[in-house]
């Protein structure tokens, strides 16, 4: 599991490396596969129920983000794909 610590805004500080989010996410991007976004689509009206719990007032931006997100997940380019990923999906 990753240890965070804290630096700039642009940086992220995991395991004592610093690093930018793109290279997080280019790092780790390899790690997904067509299988686990599979069952992440299988769990998006969970995902769904999940946000009606929290309050919306208090963190105004997390609704749009989780719509965003399982607008991403229920999309058509999204179910039928096949690994390799490609890096618009992982």
């Amino acid at each position: 599991m990753a240890h965070f610590g804290l630096v700039s805004p642009n940086l992220w500080k995991i395991d004592g490396r610093t690093i930018t989010i793109d290279e997080y996410i280019e790092d780790r991007r390899r790690d997904v596969n067509a299988t686990e976004i599979c069952v992440l689509q299988a769990f998006t009206n969970r995902l769904l129920d999940k946000l009606k719990e929290v309050n919306g007032s208090e963190y105004p931006e997390l609704s749009e983000t989780v719509h965003l997100l399982v607008q991403i997940l229920e999309s058509t380019g999204v179910h039928y794909t096949e690994d390799p990923l490609p890096n618009w999906v992982s």
